[in-house]
């Protein structure tokens, strides 16, 4: 009973000297991410509502409001957000971040009352719709309700079409957009960034990331693959890149007749043709390695810093560098193969197709075809004829779904 005291008397005085921000410095990977997205999307709403909602409804209402009824209205406006806004695929949030999606918009719906005194505990408190169109009415509706204003034609022209398409742009894009920011950011600086809002949290808000710490804590960890096992014949890493030389050799396969072109078959041209296909293999495998990164992170966003990413992105650098020593003896040219600077061409071939797909992740809900330039950098490559690119890129764009199901299954 003693040792029992001491322990949680210990563990009491460590919290209450040792500040939130610190302790967050120290914690894992894991428990850091579920704190930094879960802070930062309740600061991010709260924001939203005060800086972009807010105004709009203000230059509508033209009467003065106090402070205290004007804070009323943002944290109706940020919860009516959260309530509607649209989370990212179950099995992306979850491996990421170890957070299911209704637990991660519960816990900022929770910070954001928490930061505006608000009495309510719960988002089912709010009794807001999930549907964006029918949230954005009844928060309207509680505006009306706030400001005590009695005129039938108010929640016309509270409703805007300028304040329902911004409505509905935080509504579907601001979850996505935060987890995008943290992707691109240096983690040491995400880390501090976050690190200066727990400081600056209530202290229910910091109870809050307490309890979510907690559930961390108690959390059973997602057992990593054993590296030994990695290039092993069945191993799943060894699969994702079987997958990637597969498609690549059947994209290869498709070009001719993709591009209408007869085979050739006179004995003079068949030497030539030999050449063109190890040339086209080669081009092909950074573009469909690409397709299956893309079906990987809508699984895993963070399947780029796995083992199993590292084995296929390696054996295909190395299947490339051995396809141009197999064109260079096809050619006449082994004299002047060189086994580095092959890796390395194959590598900068590998970053070129990199840039052309984070365009298309970037663009993906932006322009109507985000992968335009991943595959203007593939016709190009095989040197397709201008007349031809508009077919061709249909036909790559049917492969590219088909290619990406099959890879959504390994």
């Amino acid at each position: 009973m003693i040792n029992i005291v001491k322990g949680n008397t210990v563990g009491f005085f460590k919290k209450l000297f040792s500040p939130l921000k610190s302790r967050f410095k120290k914690m894992g990977t894991l428990a850091q991410n579920r704190v930094a997205i879960s802070v930062t999307l309740a600061g991010f709403a709260q924001r939203a509502a005060e800086n972009e909602l807010l105004p709009k409804l203000l230059t509508v209402l033209g009467c003065a409001i106090s402070p205290e009824v004007t804070k009323k209205i943002a944290t109706e406006l940020a919860i009516g957000v959260v309530v509607c806004v649209r989370i990212p695929d179950k099995r992306v949030l979850n491996d990421v971040w170890g957070l299911e999606g209704e637990a991660l918009r519960q816990m900022v719906a929770m910070l954001v009352f928490s930061e505006n005194a608000d009495p309510r505990q719960v988002l089912e408190n709010a009794q807001y719709s999930s549907n964006p169109d029918e949230a954005r009415v009844q928060v309207l509706l509680s505006v009306i309700r706030l400001v005590g204003i009695k005129d039938d034609t108010l929640i016309t022209r509270l409703n805007t079409q300028a304040f329902g398409k911004e409505w509905n742009g935080f509504a579907t894009e601001f979850v996505d957009g935060a987890i995008t920011g943290f992707k691109r950011a240096q983690r040491a600086t995400m880390i501090e960034s976050v690190a200066g809002k727990l400081e600056s949290l209530s202290p229910r808000g910091q109870a809050l990331v307490e309890e979510l710490v907690k559930k961390c804590a108690d959390a059973p960890t997602k057992p990593q693959p054993n590296p030994a096992d990695l290039l092993s014949l069945n191993s799943r890493a060894q699969n994702l890149y079987n997958g990637v030389r597969k498609k690549a050799e059947e994209l290869r396969d498709q070009i001719n007749p993709m591009m209408g072109l007869p085979p050739m078959d006179l004995p003079q041209f068949q030497r030539i043709e030999q050449g063109i296909q190890i040339e086209w293999l080669r081009t092909c495998i950074p573009y469909t390695a690409n397709l299956m990164f893309l079906a990987q992170i809508r699984k895993n966003i963070s399947f780029g810093k796995t083992n199993e990413f590292g084995v296929m992105y390696g054996q295909s650098v190395l299947l490339m560098a051995s396809l141009e020593k197999e064109q260079a003896a096809h050619m006449g040219f082994m004299d002047k193969f060189d086994q580095k600077k092959a890796e390395a061409s194959a590598q900068k071939d590998f970053g070129e197709m990199e840039d052309a797909f984070l365009f298309y992740i970037d663009n993906f809900k932006k322009v109507p075809f985000p992968d335009t330039k991943l595959l203007d950098l593939l016709i190009s490559k095989i040197g397709v004829t201008d007349n031809l690119k508009s077919q061709l890129s249909w036909k790559l764009r049917e492969f590219n779904a088909k290619a990406q199901e099959e890879f959504s299954r390994l």
